[in-house]
């Protein structure tokens, strides 16, 4: 069984040079709209992502871009993380096809579809201060946990503590 995914490009209505590529699985109008709303929410706080194009829509407001579809894909359905994967995988199509047109402004920063990205967020990682391995996605949340930050405070006053031993036994 199939299902249709879009890859689109956003457009500036007066600048058609700069442009966004994106894939979704439901209409452009509501992509379109999905934007504008995470935008929206960027822009309060609730919403930590940022987009290229949000610097755009900051510079012109939301109502002047436009959504073009550049192709359907017909996806095999296999389930709903597959199948983001497998429309991905045509967006990054489209998106290196741009990179090569010179003419054009392409606000995509990221790669849509890198198959080392999980291998890599799976891979084991070793945190130097406390000495605990866990995958390289949890790293992040884990310099930010209280265990890592108590270590890092101890290994701290042990460090200044040593650099002071150090010190006087040089002026000694």
């Amino acid at each position: 069984m199939y299902i249709c995914g879009i890859v689109y490009k956003i457009v500036y209505k007066y600048n058609t040079n700069i442009v966004y590529i994106g894939s979704t699985f439901k209409t452009l109008q509501k992509r379109l709209q999905k934007h504008k709303l995470q935008y929206k929410y960027y822009k309060s706080g609730i919403y930590k992502s940022h987009y290229r194009i949000y610097d755009y829509f900051d510079k012109y407001g939301t109502n002047d871009f436009l959504i073009f579809c550049l192709k359907v894909y017909k996806i095999h359905n296999i389930d709903k993380y597959n199948n983001k994967l497998q429309l991905q995988a045509y967006e990054q199509l489209w998106i290196s096809k741009e990179r090569y047109n010179k003419k054009k402004y392409l606000l995509n920063v990221c790669c849509s579809f890198n198959p080392a990205t999980k291998l890599l967020k799976n891979k084991p990682i070793l945190c130097k201060i406390c000495n605990k391995i866990m995958k390289n996605e949890n790293y992040l949340k884990h310099t930010k946990s209280l265990k890592h930050l108590k270590c890092l405070y101890y290994k701290k006053v042990y460090d200044e503590k040593e650099k002071k031993e150090n010190h006087d036994e040089i002026h000694s």
